[in-house]
């Protein structure tokens, strides 16, 4: 999975790479410079020599009237390569094989065993399936197979600790979300992660990290909270022993294994850029362009009249990691980002960065799927897709298969 560490929708009531297009697989990956600090390796490098265009494999959703996606709020990836989507707005966990076919589907609203009432997270440790409920503090297991295995109630204070992935160890891996005593101006939102067992018994915590910054207005609309316009968003995956994570500020994402021990730093050379005029009035648009319903647009135009933008773009966007170490992380690609499609760095096992892919959806969620890198997006409409996309060598000729 790859979490943006912030998700203000859960709580609150509102939420340029240069280079030329190769189609033949032929971009050259530059020299990458490996240094070592105290055991941990520095692996820097520029930008490969072209852009790729990747081929879409298969989809999921869109406009068919068939769609299953209804507020997808998560993805994970199990040992055996099937692709878990938390359908919070179906209340179901729904299961794909690598091909795009729907294996099996799990839940419906309620709350009895097997059932669910608030938005999920999902996570898996070898074949097995994890759904957790943040608000309640309840843990679903999935049986491989899709077959209601067990509930267990985790003993965790306050409302905002979300699950965040898993190890190959078999824990899993929880953000407690520190968002308290906000005042009208900016606010940090900060996490602390921390291991515990299938079973709710803390392994300890692993790290913190600012995960974003918070804008609180008090307007004609009441209180309003939304993540600041262009402000740095952390973004974190697991799979494996390997923990990503972003800061958005930096051109870097740092690997860690399961204790917290950082393992290697994968840089890049990259400044942010300035916002500028245009930037902003190209977010305020994109931000009332993507607000469903008259309410919350009057909620976000409220906002916008009063927010407080920050002075640079973020660098990074979403992560994901391969259980080899490979790492895939995205450009700034959200409201009013100057590019077009969102440009993706694909960094091999040793943490060079071999290509860079440009792909035409701005994904909200994305995990690797074997040698696919599946995204999770949506239109104007608000309705959802899921995209599976080559990510070794460019473009071929094979078809695109609808689901």
């Amino acid at each position: 999975m790859a979490h943006l560490a912030s998700r203000i929708s859960h709580l609150v009531l509102g939420a340029t790479l240069a280079g030329g297009c190769a189609t033949d697989g032929g971009s050259r990956a530059p020299a990458a410079s490996v240094t070592d600090s105290a055991g941990i390796a520095i692996v820097t490098s520029s930008a490969p020599d072209s852009v790729i265009e990747p081929t879409l494999v298969w989809s999921v959703g869109g406009s068919d009237d068939g769609n299953p996606l209804l507020q997808v709020t998560d993805l994970a990836v199990t040992g055996a390569g099937v692709l878990l989507v938390a359908n919070s707005g179906s209340a179901e966990v729904l299961a794909y094989d690598a091909t795009g076919a729907l294996e099996w589907r799990f839940g419906r609203r309620g709350a009895g065993p097997g059932e669910f009432q608030r938005a999920l997270s999902v996570a898996a440790i070898g074949d097995s399936a994890f759904a957790y409920e943040f608000s309640l503090g309840r843990l679903t297991v999935i049986a491989p197979g899709g077959a209601f295995a067990r509930v267990q109630q985790f003993p965790l204070e306050g409302p905002n600790t979300e699950l965040y992935g898993a190890f190959g160890d078999g824990s899993l891996l929880l953000a407690e979300r520190h968002l308290t005593d906000m005042k009208p101006g900016l606010n940090t939102d900060s996490a602390v992660y921390r291991r515990v067992s299938t079973t709710g018994i803390s392994l300890g915590v692993i790290g913190w990290e600012r995960a974003a910054t918070v804008d609180f207005v008090m307007a004609g609309m009441g209180p309003n909270l939304h993540e600041q316009a262009f402000g740095p968003v952390a973004a974190l995956a697991t799979a494996g022993d390997w923990l990503a994570r972003t800061t958005g500020r930096d051109a870097e994402v740092r690997l860690s294994d399961p204790s917290g021990r950082l393992r290697r730093i994968v840089r890049w050379e990259e400044t942010a850029a300035a916002v500028t005029d245009a930037d902003r009035e190209a977010y305020r648009a994109a931000r009332l362009a993507e607000a469903q319903g008259e309410m919350v647009g009057r909620m976000v135009e409220d906002w916008l009249a009063h927010a407080t933008f920050a002075d640079r773009v973020p660098v990074t966007g979403l992560v994901a990691v391969g259980t080899d170490g490979r790492v895939l992380v995205s450009a700034y690609c959200g409201p009013g980002a100057g590019h077009d499609g969102c440009p993706w760095r694909v960094c091999d096992a040793d943490g060079r960065w071999v290509r860079t892919l440009r792909l035409p959806v701005r994904a909200t969620d994305a995990v690797l799927l074997g040698e696919l890198l599946v995204t999770l997006s949506e239109d104007a409409d608000g309705v959802e897709r899921l995209d599976a996309w080559t990510i070794a060598g460019a473009s071929s000729a094979a078809a695109v298969r609808p689901r």
